[in-house]
Formats: structure tokens, C-alpha cells, sequence
């Protein structure tokens, strides 16, 4: 087996093994990352990996908003609902004009929702980072 092979291997074991809390908390630890290769990438002009960073976390806010239970969720679902939409928008509106300010926008509010998490998940015993 590879390096390559061992690396994909590890990462897969680790998300099958991952409690649906640690799953979303690894979507958020996604989108945060991405955010910050695309405004690495706009700084110094690399248009090409800024686009494609920001795909990335967008489609970890696509894979969020797909795991909300909305009949069971209450408000908290709606709301979180509302806030990935927006996110979602922030991130389109800054790949378009190519600036940082909406994507440090988004970057803070994961990083406060993902503290969140991270909170439940030691509140439940499942540990943290």
C-alpha cells in the first residue's frame, strides 16, 4: 500500500467511524480550511484555486444544510437553515467580486457554530478535537 493509499484508507476509517456529532464537526473543520485556502488564494491573485477552495466549502455548507432534520429540528434547524443560506451567498458573492471581507464574514460564524459543537460534543462525553 502507498502513502497515498494508507492516507485515504486512515480518512475513511476515520469518518466511518466518526458518531453523527464528529461527522458534522469534521464538515465544519472543512468549510473553515477551505475559507482560508481561498483567501490565501485571492491574495496572491490565484483565481483558479480561490474558485475552487470556495466550491469546497460550499458544498461542506450544502452537505450541512442537508443534514438538518427540519421536521424534528424546531427552530434551531430553521435558524441554522437561514445562517448556511446566508454563508452560502457570502461565499458566492466573494468568489464573484474576488474580495475576503465576506469570507471572513463566514469564517467567524463557523468558527463560533463549530465551538458550538464542540461544546455539545464534551457536554456529552464524546470528546473534542
Amino acid at each position: 500500500m502507498g502513502t497515498y493509499d494508507a492516507i485515504a484508507a486512515y480518512k475513511r476509517t476515520d469518518v466511518e467511524t466518526a458518531t453523527p456529532l464528529q461527522l458534522v464537526q469534521k464538515v465544519y473543520e472543512v468549510a473553515i480550511r477551505s475559507c482560508h485556502q481561498a483567501v490565501a488564494a485571492l491574495e496572491v491573485k490565484q483565481w483558479e484555486g480561490a474558485h475552487l477552495a470556495f466550491l469546497k466549502a460550499q458544498e461542506a455548507l450544502t452537505e450541512l444544510i442537508s443534514a438538518l432534520d427540519l421536521k424534528n429540528g424546531g427552530d434551531i434547524a430553521y435558524n441554522l437553515l437561514r445562517l448556511y443560506g446566508y454563508m452560502y451567498e457570502r461565499l458566492t458573492e466573494a468568489n464573484v467580486r474576488k474580495t475576503t471581507e465576506p469570507v471572513q464574514e463566514v469564517v467567524s460564524i463557523l468558527e463560533e457554530l463549530v465551538a458550538a459543537w464542540y461544546q455539545i460534543s464534551n457536554n456529552n462525553g464524546h470528546g473534542g478535537r
